[in-house]
């Protein structure tokens, strides 16, 4: 069976540019300045979405006129300034209207704006409430919103674990094979009893959330 096709969002955050995965058929996405790393990659985006305000100074001065973008990129989508959505909403929202149900976000996480960081998160559990699959990636780590799921983790995998509670409803959680185990723990969203824990390579590890969603970050080690 062929493996679905991603809808790729580079945002405007901090991201390490090697980290940037692209398979064939992926449809890659520049959230406004997020232009910026894609170019630097040497990378053609198969649209440009944003309100631009972030082109008009430094490096990308003069590439928010909409022909100087056409030139960059097939299919260029501009959103006024002032509006309920993030850009990163927005592009979340556009790849969810043509047909992808595989997000992986770039320079979504980080950098100085935490607000654009919590910004995203919600976006994360706004993909999953609408039947997607979504991550934020940087380098070796991961952030998913898990809900009545489960991962496993083959023997080897180093590096660290952490799982909070998004909402007030409970959330159960299990985790075998790692520094710190539990069983059907009840974790709640005003107690980070889930940040740093970490895996034991000699182990398989495995872990599941039922209930309520649980924001998972994953950071591999070599």
């Amino acid at each position: 069976m062929m493996a679905e096709k991603n809808c790729v969002m580079v945002c405007a955050g901090d991201f390490r540019e090697d980290s940037i995965q692209l398979l064939p058929g992926d449809f890659l996405i520049a959230v406004d300045n997020g232009l910026q790393g894609i170019l630097k990659l040497g990378l053609t985006p198969d649209l440009i979405l944003g309100d631009f305000d972030s082109l008009e100074e430094g490096a990308m001065a003069g590439c928010a006129d909409l022909e100087a973008l056409r030139r960059l990129s097939p299919e260029v989508l501009r959103l006024p300034v002032e509006k309920d959505d993030t850009d990163s909403m927005a592009a979340a929202r556009e790849g969810l209207r043509r047909g992808y149900r595989h997000f992986i976000l770039y320079g979504a996480a980080g950098g100085e704006r935490l607000d654009h960081t919590i910004a995203n998160l919600q976006t994360l559990l706004f993909l999953k409430r609408n039947g997607a699959k979504a991550q934020i990636r940087d380098g070796g780590m991961r952030i998913e919103i898990l809900e009545n799921e489960e991962r496993h983790f083959p023997a080897g995998t180093r590096g660290g674990f952490s799982v909070f509670a998004l909402e007030e409803k409970e959330c159960r959680i299990t985790i075998r094979g790692m520094h710190y185990e539990a069983e059907n723990l009840v974790i709640r969203n005003d107690f980070p009893i889930g940040v740093s824990n970490s895996f034991l390579p000699e182990k398989e590890a495995f872990f599941s959330a039922q209930g309520s969603p649980a924001l998972v970050i994953v950071r591999y080690e070599e």
